[in-house]
């Protein structure tokens, strides 16, 4: 204020620095609200009564590398996207309302090519007239968040699948296990049917018949319990060579003309001790993961070969001779990331509807079963190269065959334990038509009665599944322990889990697959009750 009295001069001069403080005070004002602005992680923007932007702070580009000089005087609405429809057409009727907005959020794509995302909220404001002149808001970088939500909702949705796909497998290995006894005493009273000599032709040629049907759906229930993962392998000495050649052509026509198979011819003669149904199986899921990963064509590479492994293999398994079979493609490849996940059951690269992950842990499951593993390389856009590794075998390893021996003639003893009638019924009818003398019961505490008042039973046919709290692996323990000195064979419709496997092994005990034939059925007896009575004749 000027003094009264004061000159004409003074008082001007006192206006000056009047006027020069307030523009000091405004200058101060904008510098700070502008070193805000700098320090803030959030961006600021204002947008003109049109709805273009007017001004967007440097932390703008700092976000998306894109300097503001591109997008002022460009529509806000048009600005990236949004993540939702619903959201967008929200946002826009709070702009056309000119009402204030909050935490809209929005994607927009950086200079590099990356997706960033957006949160922003703004407020409108007027001038003295109350005429809109735009909105003044912030935003800020919510990638993370809306990164971390969305790998979250995945998870979830990962989860609630391989849920479901468990239950499924559960419940379909389960009704294998029931149908598998049905059909092991189906097949296994059509075999004595046909044994029979007093049966007519005409009616001969229909129980073949009805044979064949019951191993197709054989093979439909062994696809069942692989599915579920509890299937039951039948190693024997395999020729790998063999085993591709027979591939190779069920392989090409599954390729088509866009792609090309290049088949190596195996090297020396090598040899495996797997279940060679599963051994092609698995190799054929390599190859159709193969073909499906080249959409626009290639070349598949499928070899075998021996390798030796150090003890200091990357593989981390023991040192040794392996045969590793080879298929490789040319095509997308899969992302570094994914590589550790490959093997895991439900997983899978393909779209929904397209594959449901489980070829990969079949194969998995299969060559870990089998003693040995599986490695996968792959870049992305360069191709992938999987390796599964088996212990090599050779003849001399393989079983040998119960020569001269002739069943049922020295008077053995068995005792059948099953618990389905139907079933146990067929397995001592077989036994019988063998010469042998049978007795059966249907669960563990008829089983150690048995045992305990007949010490000389030669061999105990057990199921492993029984009612009650104890297993067929719980008799056998409890009849070692008790010095009871028969052979075991066990039949199991599910495959044994590493712990029953070793065990079943240490006690000497073979295991029999379900279903079966007669003719396995009385091998396995044959094989066990002259193993039994090799020593009795050493020594005498």
């Amino acid at each position: 204020m000027a003094m009264t009295g004061a000159s004409p001069t003074d008082r001007l001069r006192e206006l000056q620095q009047h006027c020069t403080r307030i523009e000091q005070a405004l200058s101060d004002s904008e510098q700070r609200t502008r070193m805000f602005a700098e320090a803030a992680s959030d961006y600021l923007y204002e947008l003109d009564e049109h709805l273009c932007i007017r001004f967007v702070s440097d932390r703008f580009e700092e976000l998306t590398g894109i300097p503001a000089a591109l997008i002022v005087g460009q529509s806000a609405v048009d600005l990236g996207r949004a993540h939702i429809a619903a959201d967008r057409r929200a946002h826009q009727e709070d702009l056309l309302a000119r009402r204030p907005y909050r935490g809209y959020r929005y994607s927009i794509r950086t200079r590099d090519g990356n997706l960033r995302h957006l949160q922003i909220s703004g407020q409108p404001y007027f001038d003295e007239t109350g005429r809109f002149k735009g909105y003044r808001g912030a935003g800020t970088d919510i990638t993370e968040f809306v990164e971390t939500e969305r790998r979250l909702l995945e998870a979830e949705a990962e989860l609630g699948l391989a849920q479901r796909m468990e239950a499924l497998g559960q419940l379909t290995g389960g009704v294998a296990h029931d149908f598998n006894n049905f059909l092991t005493a189906f097949m296994g009273n059509l075999e004595l049917a046909l044994g029979r000599h007093d049966l007519p032709d005409d009616a001969a040629g229909y129980v073949r018949a009805a044979l064949d049907g019951a191993r197709s759906s054989e093979a439909l229930v062994h696809r069942l319990l692989a599915f579920s993962r509890r299937q039951t392998l039948r190693p024997a000495l395999v020729d790998i060579a063999e085993v591709l050649a027979d591939l190779g052509s069920m392989i090409e026509p599954l390729l088509g003309e866009r792609m090309q198979l290049s088949m190596e011819p195996v090297a020396g003669d090598i040899s495996a001790m797997v279940d060679a149904d599963q051994l092609q199986q698995s190799v054929l899921n390599l190859v159709m993961n193969a073909r499906d990963a080249m959409p626009d064509g290639g070349t598949l590479y499928v070899s075998a070969s021996l390798t030796l492994l150090s003890a200091n293999d990357p593989s981390g398994l023991p040192p040794g001779d392996y045969i590793s079979i080879l298929v490789a493609d040319t095509g997308t490849g899969i992302d570094e990331h994914l590589l550790n996940y490959v093997f895991e059951p439900y997983f899978t690269t393909k779209p929904p509807g397209e594959g449901v992950g489980l070829g990969l842990s079949m194969v998995y499951g299969f060559a870990a079963q089998s003693g040995g593993g599986v490695r996968v390389e792959s870049v992305v856009g360069g191709g992938t190269h999987v390796e599964m590794l088996l212990p090599a075998s050779s003849s001399s390893t393989a079983v040998d065959s119960v020569a001269g021996y002739m069943p049922g003639t020295t008077g053995e003893r068995l005792l059948v334990v099953e618990d389905d009638p139907a079933l146990s019924l067929v397995v001592c009818n077989m036994l019988r038509e063998l010469g042998y003398e049978v007795a059966s019961v249907g669960n563990a505490d008829g089983a150690l009665r048995f045992l305990d008042a007949h010490a000389d039973v030669d061999l105990v046919v057990c199921d492993v599944v029984l009612p009650g709290d104890r297993s067929g692996l719980d008799v056998l323990r409890h009849a070692r322990e008790q010095g009871h000195r028969a052979q075991w064979l066990l039949m199991s419709g599910f495959a044994l889990d590493d712990g029953q496997f070793e065990e079943a092994d240490t006690a000497g005990c073979d295991i029999l697959r379900k279903p079966f034939r007669s003719r396995e059925l009385a091998d396995r007896v044959a094989a066990l009750l002259s193993r039994a009575r090799l020593p009795r004749a050493q020594a005498g």
